[in-house]
């Protein structure tokens, strides 16, 4: 049987070629520019350079024309542009072949995202505040994207800046902060053959874009909502149905239909789904088993170019990306029996660093939406901790001044320090944490989000307390000055993996026991001193407390100089009125001076 595939460009082609060329059909690949990646697979028998489908009749011509001279059962359209000039000439290629997508007037409902919108609020689903009237928007950032395709997107974050923008032929909508979820599905005039889900995690840019990384899942209400939205059009072919998470309400949320096949294609291959094996079946009228049930769990990644830019934008998280690299159990779409594909991927990723002149450019390409990043410091001490001098609003001061707009001050054994500082701060734009570091019989554990001094003193009893609070529970340092057991770390919500001043074995191991206990992570300074504010950063991309959670933020981090660490030990000596141990601990400092550490 002979399929022809078109946009041989697009990474989700290649998946598509490989699938069909594996399962025994011969492929013919079409593009409309010269070294397109999956005209080097082994699995494409014949590629064709066709005209731009932007360019409708020369198109469709010149597809009508190669149809009628060689006979191809079977035409899958993959890229937007394609399907739409397929979709609306389905008529003049019926004698010829089969083309499984939706007729125009359901594709045209599909692609208009504004239509998209009105049928999914008639039919009941969440969808994000739009706004018609630019003068009825109060809060930002919002999102402005085209009406028509995916990709096209950029966040706005106040009125002044959307006034000088042009935002005819668009939607504008408020930001939804959560993680992205996706439905995929295929349909024969209405009735669904195949289904499959997925999350992301990560995407370029970091904002939002297309998936870097992915998991397939299976989530009940995902389900019920993509197939209800789909059913309404009464759909035919593939579709992608994409949703954000809303943290605010845990709601899905609609961003668009995707009316072709998808970026994350390849996931769902990996997931014993083949949605392109499938659709060709369904074309050629061969009976197909339905497919409901999947892999879950199975995680996938683009490392080129997809991977690749997003190790290029956030050094931050370079270290992450090397390690998956080596996960056997993280599949990508790098294959050993079908590389050369992958070398033009390589190529074309390099090539694609010339379209980011600054580097400013490559973090935020559709621009920030300003809430949603917040620079904190989890672990920072005031004078109302017996080792510390300084002062709570100075604290806010010199935050400010490094970049933080959100700090923890987490006292020892007392919030005073934290609600001194939250009173002295008048700053909308600065957040201050309510916390205390709790020496407990176990080790220290600081609460976060506290409304009232904890009383205990015994580490699960203070847990509970910092629970009863709504608060949340990090356990700081843990290889240092603490008893480690089962119980402890499984009750804890958080683990600090670094702390500006323990060493970096300790640090290695609090990771490690992170990774054990499958608990999310943060970073803290543990600064007594105005230097050490902001040495260990956290950068969380939604609200604070769901970053932590959900793991959406990145780290950097530093560390805290001997003689700092033994000046503060000082400090500590002298409130405590430990006085005989001053002199060692001054002639330590002294040593630690004169050698510069």
């Amino acid at each position: 049987m002979k399929v022809f595939v078109t946009d041989a460009n697009y990474k989700h082609t290649l998946a598509a070629v490989r699938s069909l060329g594996r399962n025994g059909f011969e492929v013919t690949a079409g593009a409309s520019v010269k070294n397109a990646q999956a005209f080097y697979s082994k699995y494409c028998k014949k590629q064709v350079i066709y005209p731009d489908p932007s360019n409708e009749s020369n198109f469709i011509d010149f597809m009508l024309d190669y149809v009628k001279k060689n006979q191809i059962d079977v035409i899958l359209p993959i890229g937007y542009t394609a399907s739409v000039a397929f979709s609306k000439n389905l008529d003049k290629f019926q004698p010829y072949t089969k083309i499984p997508i939706a007729n125009w007037q359901d594709m045209e409902k599909a692609a208009n995202k504004d239509e998209t919108m009105l049928l999914a609020n008639k039919i009941g689903l969440k969808i994000p505040k739009t706004y018609y009237n630019i003068e009825e928007i109060t809060n930002f950032p919002i999102v402005v994207k085209s009406t028509k395709e995916s990709g096209q997107i950029r966040y706005v974050n106040s009125l002044a800046e959307l006034k000088q923008m042009d935002y005819s032929n668009s939607l504008i909508q408020e930001y939804i902060p959560g993680d992205g979820y996706g439905f995929f599905a295929l349909f024969d005039h209405g009735k669904e053959q195949a289904i499959f889900m997925h999350k992301r995690l990560r995407e370029y840019p970091i904002t939002g874009g297309s998936s870097t990384a992915a998991e397939s899942i299976f989530d009940p209400k995902l389900k019920e909502i993509g197939l209800k939205l789909l059913k309404a059009l009464n759909w035919h072919g593939v579709a992608m149905v994409e949703f954000k998470k809303d943290v605010r309400d845990n709601e899905f949320k609609l961003m668009e239909i995707n009316p072709k096949f998808w970026g994350s294609l390849d996931l769902a291959i990996a997931s014993e789904v083949d949605f392109p094996v499938l659709t060709v079946k369904m074309a050629m009228k061969d009976k197909i088993e339905p497919v409901f049930q999947y892999k879950t769990g199975v995680k996938f990644r683009w490392p080129f170019p997809e991977d690749f830019l997003f190790f290029m934008a956030y050094p931050e998280y370079r270290l992450r990306l090397i390690v998956e690299a080596f996960n056997p159990k993280i599949k990508s779409n790098i294959f050993v029996s079908d590389l050369k594909p992958n070398f033009r991927q390589i190529y074309s990723a390099f090539n694609s660093l010339k379209s980011y002149p600054k580097k400013q450019d490559m973090k935020y390409p559709h621009g920030l939406p300003k809430p949603i990043k917040s620079i904190v410091d989890f672990h920072i001490h005031s004078k109302y901790s017996f080792d510390c001098l300084l002062n709570p609003a100075d604290i806010v001061r010199v935050a400010k001044k490094k970049g933080l707009n959100a700090i923890a001050i987490t006292d020892h054994n007392t919030i005073k320090g934290a609600l001194e500082a939250k009173a002295n701060n008048n700053d909308p734009d600065f957040t201050v944490i309510i916390g205390a570091e709790i020496e407990t019989d176990q080790g220290d554990i600081i609460g976060l989000f506290l409304t009232q001094e904890i009383k205990s003193r015994k580490s699960l009893d203070v847990i509970k307390e910092i629970h009863q609070q709504g608060g949340l529970v990090i356990l700081p340092h843990p290889f240092k000055g603490h008893t480690l057991d089962d119980q402890l770390v499984n009750m804890v919500d958080v683990i600090e993996v670094s702390n500006a001043k323990d060493s970096l074995i300790n640090d290695r191991k609090s990771l490690e026991l992170a990774n054990k206990y499958h608990k999310p992570m943060v970073v803290g300074s543990d600064a007594h001193f105005f230097s050490q504010i902001g040495k260990n950063k956290n950068i969380i991309w939604l609200d604070v407390r769901e970053g932590i959670l959900q793991g959406k933020l990145s780290f950097e981090t530093a560390k805290t100089s001997l003689r700092l660490q033994s000046l503060n030990k000082m400090i500590w000596l002298v409130k405590t009125k430990k006085y005989n141990k001053l002199p060692l601990e001054f002639l330590h400092f002294l040593v630690l001076l004169l050698k510069g550490i």
